[in-house]
């Protein structure tokens, strides 16, 4: 598959893809002790970037897409989710009110953008809707075409 095609598909590049998979494919919930073995990490993975990046797409359409039932492709997200949490702190982690790390954060990020006690920005992405709303619905179409909330 292509880069661009990757990218498209799961929001995300070949790079990124694999160091991802491989952080996460020795979680004991892709591993069972059945004589039938689940598929691949690394294509429940893909399954699960496909549909959290397809922007409210229907998950029946996308199933039928890759060729999987859907309560297969959602089977293979909530594996996935559950992997990505567990490794999570080892990642992300929220700076401790009063410490040194969250002053200097907080200085930088005033320094920089005139908000003061500001300790982050979230980027503005949306919250795909499947559905407009029945009241004020035109307040959720958003400038791509789509109803959603913004974050």
């Amino acid at each position: 598959m292509s880069n661009d095609r990757l990218l498209s598909f799961f929001c995300m590049t070949r790079e990124s893809f694999t160091k991802l998979a491989d952080i996460i494919t020795s979680d004991p919930i892709f591993y069972n002790n059945s004589q039938n073995p689940q598929v691949s990490p690394i294509l429940q993975l893909a399954t699960a970037l496909y549909f959290l990046g397809a922007y409210g797409s229907s998950t029946v359409r996308g199933a039928a897409q890759l060729g999987i039932g859907e309560g297969t492709a959602h089977l293979y997200c909530h594996r996935c989710i559950i992997a990505l949490v567990r490794i999570s702190t080892q990642y992300f982690h929220w700076p401790v009110p009063g410490s040194m790390e969250f002053r200097s954060i907080r200085s930088e990020i005033e320094n920089e953008s005139g908000f003061p006690g500001c300790v982050g920005f979230l980027d503005g992405n949306d919250i795909v809707l499947q559905y407009g709303p029945s009241f004020h619905g035109e307040s959720y179409f958003n400038r791509k075409k789509r109803y959603g909330l913004n974050v």
